[in-house]
């Protein structure tokens, strides 16, 4: 990548275009190299992979944590806002979806009455990968 071209701007969105496409490739899992070493790598100055490290934090692709580096955040399911679906739907798109009603039984701490109890629901969504 030559670094000389355009703005600084640009040659940090170049930068983060590279990274980005690099990590859904599988290039890059956990922590990623260091500014120099990632700016060795793609030909462009420290300023500029840093400037495309912050972008890539902002698009949530990427966390900086001092002392420990750059990591590669997990995958987060995309969303968008074209078709209005409920939970279900979407995460049939990820495998097969189990709802489960469990119901469990209690004393209150301070009954009003003697054999007072009450009853609470939860229910729980899962998807298993098919």
């Amino acid at each position: 990548m030559e670094d000389r071209d355009g703005t600084r701007a640009d040659r940090a969105r170049r930068v983060a275009d590279l990274l980005r496409q690099r990590i859904v490739d599988g290039a890059y899992e956990g922590v990623l190299p260091d500014e120099r070493a990632l700016g060795r790598s793609l030909g462009a100055t420290r300023n500029a992979v840093r400037e495309a490290l912050n972008m890539l934090r902002d698009e949530g692709v990427v966390t900086r944590r001092r002392g420990i580096g750059t990591l590669v955040t997990g995958h987060k399911a995309g969303h968008g806002l074209s078709r209005l679906v409920g939970l279900a739907e979407e995460l049939t798109a990820y495998g097969t979806v189990s709802n489960e009603v469990r119901e469990a039984s209690c004393r209150t701490p301070r009954p009003r009455s003697r054999n007072a109890s009450a009853s609470r629901s939860t229910r729980r969504r899962s998807t298993s990968s098919a």
